[in-house]
């Protein structure tokens, strides 16, 4: 993912793809020519909207992170204002981890704790990837081996029969969890209609830098996610 000028910023969810609680780990990396100014990159999640959503980030440049919460457009609060951390590496990649559970979200980089906070204000919506400039020229980040783990409950099986019983009925309700609907601002980027499913439960979606577009994740189906 690549910004060309200062304060911008820009985030892209994953198509069909949601969760509550859930692990997820990534290798991050700045491949900018140029590295002077603030430049941030990370992760998003429990996505309502594209105007409604947490954002985890850390700036390689400059050893920082925040983790910061939207409430509809150019509306951002701080869960955790920046803060600098020796664990956070200038060169090189940097692998950031976060577990969320209910209202609680802990930060790891590079397989030890960095911080922690809560918030009750989401609890569950669209993942996806965030870079951020303040006053670097350019940046150029990247996102490799993306994994996600789900602690969600999987969705309830239909008790209906396999065929309609009366031509005049059988409606009922059908529990199908949590809906969530939304889409990218950027019209280059792949829209997304998700809903709540068995995201790789007790197991892993893995992801490799292959393509130039994520495909649609299916239920303990592999997850392909390109380098942006």
């Amino acid at each position: 993912m690549s910004l060309s000028k200062p304060n911008q910023t820009r985030w892209v969810f994953l198509p069909r793809l949601a969760a509550g609680d859930f692990s997820v780990q990534v290798d991050l990396s700045d491949g900018s020519p140029d590295r002077t100014g603030h430049a941030a990159q990370g992760i998003i999640f429990r996505g309502r909207d594209s105007e409604h959503f947490y954002a985890l980030l850390i700036d390689p440049r400059n050893a920082e992170y925040s983790l910061r919460k939207q409430t509809g457009k150019n509306n951002w609060t701080d869960l955790i204002a920046t803060k600098p951390s020796a664990l956070i590496q200038r060169e090189g990649v940097n692998q950031l981890r976060l577990d969320a559970a209910g209202d609680s979200f802990t930060i790891y980089v590079n397989g030890v704790k960095l911080d922690s906070a809560r918030d009750s204000g989401y609890t569950f919506g669209m993942l996806g990837t965030i870079i951020a400039n303040a006053d670097a020229a350019t940046s150029t980040m990247r996102f490799d081996n993306l994994e996600i783990w789900s602690n969600d409950p999987p969705p309830r099986v239909s008790t209906l029969p396999a065929t309609r019983q009366a031509l005049s009925g059988d409606m009922v309700l059908i529990p199908g969890g949590e809906f969530v609907i939304g889409s990218n601002d950027n019209s280059n980027d792949l829209p997304h209609i998700v809903a709540q499913t068995a995201m790789c439960p007790a197991a892993r979606c893995r992801t490799s830098s292959t393509q130039r577009h994520t495909r649609a994740m299916l239920p303990r189906q592999s997850l392909t996610f390109t380098r942006w």
